[in-house]
């Protein structure tokens, strides 16, 4: 399975960025902006849209390395923190004046566009007003609000929606060889997050923590339980992020190593690209321990 094709109910998004990365397009520009809830594929789109500018010929090829974090020519950022520094975007405006080692295009991915303060969007601003006409621009954010008018104003923004139960239960069927009611019930009870539920529906630790929450939340009769309840569920909290973490990790592990021995993991080139958050419906720290990602992306 390619990435787009786990870009579910997204098919004008998918047409504008394809029909703008074919050679010669008139509706290429130099920045872009992709917007949509949580777990709608943001990122997704985003990964196969590079892969696609810089891929010469060989797209799985190209689509591993970018996935992997390994291609020359494309530099992907996200960060657990609650803002991008400046020194940050500074550092990749310089890099964004580097020519492309081998292929036509030089590509950003910036995930967490929408954690940048205004002095730090302001250094941003600059590269997109004056932009080398080898380096394309992409940044991510849950909505056009989120970041600066002057920056909007120089981006073309691509919508992504929110999928439909039907639609990310065909898709973890389909990936991930899920029961199609076990898949459909992770579904909805994810309210369509597409990472949200491949994890309901493929980790039984996953679904039983999610329970463990339902169940405390709904004991609640007296603010003595709440007190008690609130240590309880930090603590189920923490316990699900670590094993998100090491799950990534292992992910991040075989994407390397499936691009160092010329091949690709299983569900497509790069592997399955999960739209992340957490099963309480909060952010999960990125695929990293360190303040920020160079190579290798968060997932939204």
């Amino acid at each position: 399975m390619s990435l787009w094709d786990q870009l579910v109910g997204q098919e004008s998004a998918i047409q504008a960025v394809r029909e703008a990365a074919a050679p010669e397009s008139s509706s290429m520009t130099h920045a872009w902006m992709i917007v949509g809830p949580a777990g709608s594929g943001r990122s997704t789109l985003a990964h196969a849209f590079a892969a696609t500018l810089v891929s010469t010929g060989d797209d799985e090829h190209a689509l591993a390395h970018v996935m992997a974090g390994t291609h020359p020519d494309v530099t992907l950022v996200s960060t657990d923190r609650v803002t991008i520094s400046i020194d940050e975007v500074r550092e990749l405006v310089t890099q964004s004046y580097y020519s492309p080692s081998q292929s036509r295009w030089r590509v950003i991915v910036m995930e967490d566009a929408d954690r940048m303060t205004e002095r730090t969007s302001n250094v941003l601003l600059k590269a997109l007003e004056e932009p080398p006409p080898q380096t394309v621009w992409i940044l991510c954010a849950p909505s056009v609000q989120d970041v600066l008018p002057t920056i909007q104003s120089r981006v073309r923004t691509i919508t992504l929606r929110t999928p439909s139960v039907e639609q990310v239960a065909q898709l973890i069927h389909r990936r991930e060889g899920v029961d199609v009611e076990l898949a459909t019930q992770a579904a909805r009870e994810a309210q369509s997050h597409i990472g949200m539920a491949t994890r309901l529906a493929t980790d039984e630790e996953a679904r039983a923590r999610r329970d463990e929450t339902v169940r405390a939340v709904l004991s609640l009769d007296s603010v003595s339980s709440a007190v008690n309840q609130a240590a309880h569920l930090i603590s189920v909290a923490g316990a699900d992020q670590k094993a998100l973490l090491e799950k990534l990790d292992r992910q991040e592990r075989e994407d390397t190593l499936a691009v160092l021995g010329g091949r690709t993991r299983s569900g497509g080139p790069g592997g399955a690209s999960e739209q992340c958050e957490g099963v309480g419906g909060e952010p999960e720290a990125s695929r990293h321990t360190g303040p920020s990602r160079w190579g290798r992306q968060d997932c939204h």
